[in-house]
């Protein structure tokens, strides 16, 4: 089952999280606490690191999105594993 990569909150008054720019690219291989993003908020910009191993399968968020917090921005699991999308609050993909 895929692992949901999700905007991760970095402070008590943080509501959403500006994707600067994504480190991998789908398809490519990431492994349990790599760079994977930069995100920027009002405050500050800081590199998140993968929460998860194996392919990064989908992004949902491209950088320059602005995302709430805790919505899903991408899923990391094995190669060709299908993928069960939730209903959040990020735009069609």
């Amino acid at each position: 089952m895929a692992t949901k990569i999700i905007m991760p909150k970095q402070g008590l008054q943080m509501t959403e999280g500006y994707i600067g720019r994504w480190l991998k690219l789908e398809g490519e291989d990431v492994a349990l606490g790599e760079p994977l993003f930069e995100m920027e908020t009002d405050k500050l910009s800081i590199t998140i690191d993968s929460t998860a191993e194996g392919v990064l399968l989908k992004i949902l968020h491209p950088a320059g999105d602005t995302v709430p917090v805790a919505d899903i921005i991408a899923y990391v699991g094995m190669p060709g594993e299908t993928i069960e999308m939730e209903k959040t609050s990020q735009r069609p993909v």
